[in-house]
C-alpha cells in the first residue's frame, strides 16, 4: 500500500490535476492572500495589482492594473469648471462623467477624460459631486470629484466712477473695436467711407449695436463647441439708427415723402448681423471674417 502522507501527496495537487484549471491549493492560497491584502491595513497597499486610486475597485483580469483618479475643484458661480479625470494602467474601453449630487448642470465632453460645465448660481457654498468611470477588459473603476461652488465673484478690481468720455477697463484688460457701423461683411464690399456716401448696407454692419450672443465653434470646420473662447459665431442686433451718420445733409422729405434710397439705407441698418470671429493665439486680439 502506498504511504500517501510520507510520499508528499495532497488532495488536489498537481499530480492528480490533469485539466487546465488551477489547482485547489493555489486557489485557496490566492484567496487567502487577497483577504490579507484587504484587511491587512496600510502594509497591504504595496501589493502589486491592488493599488486603488480614488474610489476605484479591482474587477479582475486586465482591470486589476487600471487606476482612475479625479481631483477636487473649488470655484465660483458662473465660471466654466473643468473636470479632469486620469486613467493609467490597462487599456480603457469607455470613459464617462456622471453627476451624483448637487444642482443639476449640463456636462460637455461627458464621454471623455475632460468634461466642462458652467457653475450654477448658489446662495452659499455648495458641493457638487461627479463620478469619473473608466472601463477595461474584465471590468472597470471609478473615482469621485467634488466641486465646491461659491458665491459669484468679479475676479477683477472694478474701475472707479468717472465722467470722462472714454472707455476704461480694469487693470490687466484692454479694449478694441471689433465690428462697427458700416464694416463690410460680404466679399467685394468697399471699405466704409463714413462720410454719408456709403450705400449697400445689406452687405455691411448695421447701426446701434445692441443685444448679442456668441456661439462657440471648434478650432476648424463648422462643429459647435460651447466651451470655445477662440472661435465662434457672433450674432448682433441693430435696433436703431443715427441719421446724421447715414445722410451727409440729414434726412430729406418732399411733400412728406422720403426718398426711396434713404429709406432703404435706414431699413438695411436694422436687423441682425451674423459674423464669424476668432482670436489670435499670439496677441489675443479678436477679428471677424
Amino acid at each position: 500500500m502506498l504511504d500517501l502522507e510520507n510520499f508528499g501527496y495532497t488532495d488536489g495537487d498537481v499530480d492528480t490535476n490533469r485539466s487546465s484549471n488551477g489547482n485547489i491549493q493555489d486557489i485557496i492560497e490566492t484567496r487567502y492572500s487577497r483577504r490579507t491584502a484587504l484587511f491587512g491595513g496600510l502594509a497591504a497597499a504595496a501589493l502589486p495589482g491592488f493599488v486603488l486610486t480614488g474610489c476605484g475597485e479591482a474587477s479582475g483580469g486586465v482591470a486589476d492594473s487600471l487606476q482612475v483618479s479625479a481631483g477636487d475643484v473649488a470655484s465660483s458661480a458662473g465660471r466654466v469648471i473643468t473636470l479632469n479625470g486620469t486613467v493609467t494602467g490597462a487599456p480603457t474601453t469607455a470613459l464617462n462623467w456622471t453627476q451624483l449630487s448637487g444642482p443639476p448642470v449640463a456636462l460637455t465632453g461627458a464621454d471623455t477624460a475632460t468634461a466642462r460645465f458652467v457653475a450654477p448660481g448658489v446662495t452659499s457654498s455648495t458641493p457638487l459631486q461627479f463620478q469619473f468611470s473608466a472601463g477595461a477588459a474584465g471590468g472597470g473603476k471609478s473615482a469621485v470629484s467634488t466641486v465646491t461652488v461659491g458665491l459669484p465673484q468679479l475676479g477683477f478690481t472694478p474701475v472707479v466712477k468717472s465722467l470722462a468720455d472714454i472707455v476704461k477697463v480694469p487693470d490687466g484688460y484692454s479694449v478694441a473695436v471689433l465690428y462697427r457701423l458700416g464694416d463690410p461683411i460680404k466679399a467685394g464690399t468697399a471699405a466704409y467711407a463714413n462720410d454719408g456716401s456709403d450705400t449697400d448696407f445689406s452687405a455691411r454692419s448695421g447701426d446701434h449695436h445692441d443685444g448679442l450672443y456668441y456661439f462657440g465653434l471648434a478650432a476648424s470646420g463648422t462643429a459647435p463647441d460651447p466651451t470655445s473662447n477662440t472661435r465662434g459665431i457672433l450674432c448682433i442686433n441693430h435696433e436703431n439708427i443715427t441719421s446724421r451718420y447715414l445722410h451727409p445733409n440729414g434726412q430729406t422729405s418732399t411733400g412728406g415723402i422720403r426718398p426711396t434710397a434713404e429709406v432703404v439705407k435706414e431699413i438695411e441698418c436694422h436687423g441682425v448681423s451674423v459674423i464669424e470671429v476668432s482670436r489670435a493665439s499670439a496677441s489675443g486680439a479678436w477679428s471677424y471674417n
